[in-house]
């Protein structure tokens, strides 16, 4: 799953870049109502909704990815820690 997340925010890093690199941030001037005559109104919203997405939804994958991979070592390392426990309290051996 914490693949899966920073993956999600390397795709749209990804999709952002191929849009700035493109030159879809001079056809943004639709969207305010300024149409130059050149250009898509499509491409003007694809690199809009990259955007949004690179600065927001991104950095909360990022970050939740990161998140879910400390607790998942925390976990890990606290069930190993309390199977050493059970095991010299008990006397059997964990596998």
């Amino acid at each position: 799953m914490v693949k899966g997340l920073f993956l999600c925010a390397g795709l749209i890093a990804v999709v952002f870049l191929v849009c700035h690199v493109a030159g879809f941030r001079e056809y943004t001037s639709v969207l305010s109502g300024t149409y130059t005559g050149m250009g898509s109104a499509a491409s003007g919203l694809l690199y809009a909704v990259a955007s949004l997405a690179f600065v927001i939804v991104a950095p909360i994958l990022a970050i939740d990815a990161g998140g879910l991979f400390l607790l998942n070592l925390a976990c890990a390392a606290l069930g190993r820690r309390q199977g050493q426990k059970r095991a010299g309290v008990t006397g059997e051996g964990y596998a």
